[in-house]
């Protein structure tokens, strides 16, 4: 017998060693490859977490932007409305001193026409104004126009 029984436990021990050694670079071996994997697909997602970050942020701006258009909107509105409301209860007032006039004497009359004149000045001045604002909110809905494109 050339080997001795120790000899032989001591090479099937080898013989087992070896193969846990080459199950041991396997498994190094497709962890390695799983690392890979896994980082790729961390810096896919942080990717597409930058993209929907991007993406939130603008509909954020124009969510904001529609809320400034509203409120701009709205005082605008406001405003217009506030001009026809005085406009119509100038309108009333000047239908009631013209039946008055009718009954006044000259001196009224002179007082009266002084003070329809500072009310027609005043409409002036609202409608300009008015016509001012319109133009801003043109101006706005261009600036909008070219926000959104």
């Amino acid at each position: 017998m050339l080997f001795s029984l120790h000899d032989q436990y001591e090479f099937q021990e080898n013989t087992a060693l070896l193969k846990l050694l080459a199950e041991k670079n396997k498994i190094i071996e497709l962890s390695s490859t799983e690392l890979q994997k896994l980082q790729f697909e961390l810096r896919k997602t942080s990717q597409q977490n930058w993209q929907l970050a991007r993406a939130n942020s603008h509909m954020l701006a124009e969510l904001n932007l529609g809320k400034e258009r509203v409120c701009f909107l709205y005082i605008l509105f406001s405003l217009h409305n506030q001009y026809e409301f005085q406009e119509n209860t100038a309108l009333l007032k000047l239908h009631a001193e013209k039946n008055k006039i009718i009954e006044l004497s000259s001196t009224e009359l002179q007082k009266l026409q002084f003070e329809l004149r500072k009310t027609s000045q005043q409409n002036w001045q609202l409608a300009r104004a008015n016509s001012h604002m319109l133009a801003e909110l043109n101006l706005g809905k261009e600036r909008l126009k070219v926000l959104t494109t």
